[in-house]
């Protein structure tokens, strides 16, 4: 039987720009760690006001990392992707107020909350794959912070940190007595960015890194940095002739509000679910000996006014890997 221990590891005050490295606990087994981020902004005078980017509070964290063994890399995804796939996965959104305009404000309070999942999201058996934190010699947060004027795209107005700098507060959740259970890994990261430069309806995104298994791949359009519905209209996943997904946009985001349980799905994200309820050994197996020695998107895309990119985000599942006693 285990036990859940949710503690306060870091609080720290941010700086622009900075990278700042958090040494996590190594006694249990981790489950999440939650990021609590708070702070206010300051807009200035100017003759056009920018937009106000999705869950805009979050750009000020930057990238997110989690790597093991100073080496490992478990998590690498942008703080805005890992909120929305938060408000995706979990079914509702993590606490956040963001700036509702780009115009001028003066010390406008805004805040957000990101998790960074280690379990099965929407698994049969969530605790598969709890990073087994003790006995590493290393286990690292490092956020590459961002800047303010990360939150808002466009316009000429100045954007700064207002008179209340920005703090985070750092939480795990964790798992006792799991000692001797064997745990995967779930891997989170984003796979490629890639710019649509014209309309088509067979538009590539390859090669999709092969040797391994898929839970779950998730595309984000996104039109001069703003989340967009209107540029991917179609999606398949296929290797060579095999076709594992070839269905429209918005039929894709209606079965993802059903699968997910969610009122609206956000802008711009499509979850392309690869594990048959969630079970482990139904994963996408593009591994060596399966045949599938190639992975790759092909979309058909209407290419909006302005720069137009979709991003790919992976969650790959790796065994664990179990050693068999010499006789």
């Amino acid at each position: 039987m285990s036990q859940l221990l949710r503690r306060k590891i870091a609080e720290l005050t941010l700086t622009e720009g900075k990278l700042e490295t958090i040494a996590l606990p190594r006694n249990y087994a981790i489950r999440s760690i939650i990021l609590k981020l708070a702070g206010s902004i300051t807009i200035g005078s100017g003759t056009t006001s920018g937009t106000p980017k999705d869950s805009n509070p979050l750009q000020i964290l930057g990238t997110l990392e989690v790597r093991r063994e100073g080496k490992d890399t478990l998590f690498r995804l942008p703080a805005d992707i890992a909120h929305r796939l938060n408000h995706i996965f979990y079914g509702t959104r993590p606490d956040i107020v963001s700036l509702s305009s780009g115009g001028a404000q003066t010390d406008t309070a805004v805040r957000g909350s990101v998790v960074i999942p280690f379990e099965v999201l929407k698994g049969i058996s969530p605790i598969d794959t709890l990073i087994k934190a003790g006995g590493l010699s290393s286990l690292d947060l490092l956020i590459n912070v961002g800047k303010a004027s990360d939150c808002v795209e466009g316009g000429d107005r100045p954007v700064s940190v207002g008179n209340t700098p920005f703090t985070l507060i750092v939480e795990t959740l964790e798992e006792l007595g799991l000692d001797n259970w064997i745990f995967g890994d779930m891997k989170q990261y984003l796979v490629s960015s890639v710019e649509v430069n014209a309309s088509s309806d067979a538009f590539q995104i390859k090669p999709i890194p092969v040797g391994n298994e898929y839970y779950a791949f998730v595309l984000r359009a996104r039109v001069g940095n703003l989340p967009s519905n209107a540029v991917i209209q179609r999606i398949k996943l296929k290797s060579g002739s095999e076709v594992f997904f070839d269905v429209d946009a918005d039929t894709l985001r209606f079965d993802n509000k059903r699968q997910f349980g969610l009122e609206t799905m956000p802008d711009g994200y499509y979850v392309l679910m690869l594990s048959n309820d969630g079970l482990l050994n139904s994963c996408l197996d593009v591994r060596k000996g399966t045949g599938r020695e190639t992975l790759e998107f092909e979309l058909k895309v209407s290419k909006q006014t302005g720069t137009n990119i979709i991003d790919v985000i992976a969650l790959e599942y790796i065994r664990p890997q179990v050693q068999i006693p010499k006789k």
